[in-house]
């Protein structure tokens, strides 16, 4: 982790970001998606990572997009240890997921 605290990221309107807080949501979610260990999963607009820290943490390998270049920094410190986290930069709508090279029944979009 980082010691030197960091401002909160305030949230911009142009990306339409909103971001979880809370914890019985962030589980519900979770739970929903029911993610397991070697699953492929791509989140698009991680945010601040509140959803990409518990699947990271259930063995799914996570692709995440986020066009926040101050957010992308963010988690790219957070999740640097992780062996099955990916970020790729960019607006989700000039992401080529034919790149993935997986069939869509092997792969989950969050």
């Amino acid at each position: 982790m980082n010691s030197t605290p960091q401002a909160p990221h305030r949230a911009r309107k142009r990306f339409g970001q909103n971001f979880l807080h809370d914890t019985r949501i962030i589980e519900r979610i979770v739970a929903a998606i029911v993610p397991r260990a070697g699953q492929k999963l791509v989140e698009i607009g991680p945010g601040q990572g509140a959803i990409t820290e518990p699947l990271l943490d259930s063995g799914a390998a996570l692709l995440a997009i986020e066009i926040d270049r101050d957010l992308a920094a963010q988690l790219r410190q957070r999740f640097a240890h992780q062996p099955h986290f990916q970020l790729v930069e960019m607006d989700v709508l000039n992401f080529d997921f034919a790149s993935l090279g997986t069939t869509p029944d092997h792969l989950r979009i969050l």
